[in-house]
């Protein structure tokens, strides 16, 4: 489990998927302006709208490839309730225009109404995309609009089926953001399949305190707008807490 009080910069930066793109009135200038802070602090991924990861592969393509950054693409964005045939359309699109990672909002009303191997079916689809192309899968099961029950079962569906990763939230759909009951929640789940579980916990928040807190229980990777912040408030979060010069 990660030491946030030993990590540095750029291991802290390795973290975070800088969801910094998600505007759709952002023109192609202001984008290249994010591209030149994911080449400052190469992040973990960078996450993006599909019209523009034809840009980010033209203009920074070859640098993620060097350094290990996964592009983006949403699947199924924000409601997820897209057929599975489109999302899985989507998903080979994506990846067709340069998309290493693929989000997908999974059906949260099918989750309530109990029609698990529908919302399961589409879960393993997806991850068989994923590893047929050697793209990272992550699968969002929206926390905000579940009971504690629906997120261990929803957790328990997503590890099942293969998908590479099980994330909190969008952080697009309600103001509600993703706390440290639902992580505890997900990773008790993760932790009783034990260690064949391939499955890991993302969370998405820009709250700084709590990206700290989400990565030393567990999280792999944290989607957050706030990624520049986050990485340069590091040692000074060190030296309040853990008292580091």
């Amino acid at each position: 489990m990660a030491d946030i009080s030993k990590m540095t910069k750029e291991e802290i930066a390795k973290y975070l998927d800088y969801s910094f793109v998600l505007d759709p009135a952002d023109t192609e200038e202001i984008y290249k302006g994010y591209l030149e802070e994911v080449k400052r602090y190469k992040f973990g991924a960078i996450c993006l709208l599909p019209y523009r990861i034809p840009l980010v592969v033209q203009e920074i393509g070859d640098f993620c490839k060097e350094n290990d950054i996964k592009i983006g693409g949403p699947v199924g964005f924000p409601y997820g309730q897209n057929s599975t045939s489109v999302k899985m359309f989507e998903a080979k699109e994506l990846i067709q225009m340069g998309a290493t990672q693929l989000d997908m909002a999974t059906n949260v009303a099918a989750l309530k109404e109990k029609k698990y191997d529908y919302y399961k079916n589409e879960l393993t689809e997806l991850a068989k995309i994923g590893k047929d192309n050697h793209v990272v899968t992550k699968a969002i099961i929206q926390v905000g609009h579940l009971t504690d029950e629906e997120i261990k079962i929803a957790t328990r569906l997503v590890a099942e089926s293969g998908i590479d990763q099980v994330k909190t939230a969008t952080g697009l759909l309600t103001p509600y953001r993703p706390n440290y009951n639902d992580m505890l929640l997900m990773k008790s789940v993760l932790d009783e399949m034990g260690p064949e579980c391939k499955c890991r916990m993302k969370s998405t928040t820009s709250t700084l305190p709590e990206v700290y807190t989400f990565i030393q229980m567990g999280c792999e990777s944290i989607g957050t707008g706030a990624g520049p912040e986050i990485v340069e408030k590091l040692g000074k979060y060190q030296e309040l807490y853990f008292g580091n010069k």
